[in-house]
């Protein structure tokens, strides 16, 4: 048996849908993800959001229930309803990175096969994984996928099909990123096109040491920073949690939290942070 099931954002009604065959498994699953920074999806969007609202502010229903042990099925079923539930990141209200479906059949249901001669040109010309993603409404890891060879696999085609990378030079932009912006180190990949390990890995300086005089390059996390942001702003302006929230592109719930000490907790500060 397959499950559909479908997590709701109690705060703001935003969903994300996936499919199990063990329902209170994949709960475990999701919320040991969200918090396990060694995780391959700690960075997956729904995760990202259930550290920020709080696991606590989701609440989780079965759509469907499949009396099937055909994953295509299945597949089928959770393209199905990311589509009417409007679930995918794309349309502003959804945690799904990607259209649904673990297998590269169903996955293939949304590309035609010019679409992936053009995504392989693409990648060739090395076009931003970010861009084909926005593009075809597709992962960057399926991208990275079709990038080696792993999908839509071509004798003739030479892998990976496209190489970044090779010199220092070529690494200003992401050093950049790093230190500037308040993009996660998965989102950087996703715009430069290269795998969230490798900027994991320079960002700590195992892999190509010596581009940065100082390691890690990024001294904290985004969320760190935002926190930091937040009770800075708590503690010297007059700002409401709505004017918070938008400055620093959270919440309102994450800075009420923050106000009270209820998540990223200072011993040294008297709480709450502010009485408005």
């Amino acid at each position: 048996m397959y499950y559909i099931y479908c997590y709701t954002n109690l705060i703001n009604q935003h969903k994300y849908v996936g499919q199990t065959n063990n329902l209170e498994r994949r709960k475990r699953e999701h919320k040991s993800c969200a918090f396990n920074n060694k995780a391959s999806s700690y960075n997956d969007l729904i995760h990202q959001k259930i550290r920020e609202y709080g696991i606590e502010s989701f609440e989780i229903s079965v759509l469907e229930k499949l009396y099937t042990e055909d994953i295509k099925e299945a597949d089928e079923r959770e393209i199905y309803w990311i589509k009417k539930l409007e679930t995918h990141r794309s349309s502003g209200k959804g945690y799904n990175s990607t259209w649904g479906g673990r297998s590269p059949e169903n996955r293939s249901k949304i590309l035609t096969a010019e679409q992936i001669q053009e995504i392989k040109q693409d990648l060739k010309n090395k076009v931003p994984f970010i861009d084909i993603e926005n593009k075809y409404q597709i992962s960057s890891a399926f991208i990275s996928s079709i990038n080696h060879g792993n999908y839509f696999y071509d004798e003739n085609e030479n892998y990976p099909l496209c190489k970044y990378y090779k010199e220092d030079k070529d690494y200003d932009e992401l050093i950049e990123l790093l230190l500037n912006s308040t993009y996660s180190l998965s989102k950087i990949a996703e715009i430069l096109g290269i795998g969230y390990s490798t900027v994991k890995k320079i960002n700590a300086g195992t892999l190509r040491k010596g581009l940065y005089p100082t390691y890690p390059i990024r001294k904290r996390s985004v969320y760190e920073q935002r926190a930091d942001k937040i009770k800075e702003l708590l503690l010297t302006t007059n700002y409401s949690n709505a004017e918070i929230a938008k400055i620093t592109n959270a919440s309102e719930e994450t800075v009420r939290r923050i106000k009270i000490g209820e998540t990223h907790f200072d011993k040294k500060l008297n709480y709450p942070l502010s009485n408005l």
